[in-house]
């Protein structure tokens, strides 16, 4: 049995992300860099931590040897997310099934952006290179899909974006429809795109492996939150209590699959065997000057150097 959706317009909400951003913007006075996407970022002009009266969790992350490439990385980390939220939005909106995973993905790498960035993770680099991976790989098959040309857009992606397809049918979908959709979007990321992220971003890494991996588990905590977050998003389009009991329970126990699945994915993607992809890994331009999507207690105290 199929479910109506209910439509909302959510073009009235007012992003924190933004308001952070004009505050940081006016507090600070330092971009981040040259305004090139993807430019060298020279630390040396920016505030040292120590000298500032508000400290943050955060302010580990910006360590002064590896300041440069963890802000460029993490700005372009962001550039990602602000794709992401307008698959999160365009799902919100319309219901459209081909958004479901992206929107999963922004939240997945929002929580995952902020975890990185607290002292919790140590190879904070290694990771977010994991993260700016696994965006590329979705997006540049999702660009080849939008551009109508389905013959390269890998294999496991287009049985996605076909199943999505066949599942949405004006705004009319079932729970059970959505998540079988939903599925496939992370089976194509966590046994494909993710074993080849993780071998791209630690191949020639130096770190001791079993630091890296402690790293990688312990991002597995945003993922009850981004389930959660998912969830409620579908629900704005059920009503019934059958409806939304059928949400509960098919939405409720990802978080352990994907867990389950992640570690499989770093086994492969360490390994020294195939992978079940033979694409090369995709690195897209980002503009490495985006901050929208940083922790907002760092955006308001402005962003320095340890």
């Amino acid at each position: 049995m199929k479910y109506k959706i209910r439509k909302f317009n959510t073009g009235y909400v007012l992003s924190l992300g933004v308001i952070a951003w004009l505050l940081l913007v006016a507090g600070c006075g330092n971009s981040g860099g040259s305004g090139a996407k993807n430019a060298a970022i020279d630390g040396k002009n920016w505030p040292v931590c120590t000298d500032l009266k508000e400290k943050t969790v955060y302010d580990e992350f910006f360590a002064k040897e590896e300041f440069g490439e963890r802000l460029l990385l993490a700005g372009k980390v962001s550039s990602a997310l602000e794709d992401l939220e307008k698959s999160r939005k365009a799902f919100q909106d319309e219901g459209d099934l081909k958004e479901i995973f992206p929107m999963l993905l922004f939240y997945q790498v929002r929580e995952s952006l902020h975890l990185v960035m607290k002292p919790k993770v140590r190879h904070k680099t290694e990771h977010l290179q994991i993260l700016l991976n696994t965006y590329d790989a979705y997006a540049n098959n999702r660009r080849a899909f939008d551009a109508k040309e389905p013959d390269t857009v890998d294999k496991q992606w287009r049985t996605y974006f076909d199943a999505a397809a066949k599942a949405y049918d004006d705004g009319d979908w079932s729970p059970e429809e959505g998540v079988d959709v939903l599925l496939e979007g992370v089976n194509a990321h966590v046994f494909y795109d993710l074993p080849r992220a993780v071998r791209d971003a630690v191949k020639e890494n130096d770190a001791p492996k079993d630091e890296l991996f402690a790293d990688f588990t312990a991002l597995d905590a945003i993922y009850p939150i981004a389930e959660e977050r998912l969830k409620k998003d579908v629900l704005m389009f059920f009503e019934d209590d059958s409806e939304v009991e059928a949400v509960q329970k098919l939405y409720g126990n990802g978080a352990e699959y994907v867990r389950f699945s992640r570690g499989k994915a770093w086994e492969m993607g360490t390994g020294s065997g195939p992978l079940g992809i033979v694409e090369e890994q995709p690195h897209l331009d980002h503009d490495a000057d985006s901050r929208k999507y940083f922790p907002e207690e760092l955006l308001k105290r402005g962003i320095c150097r340890n």
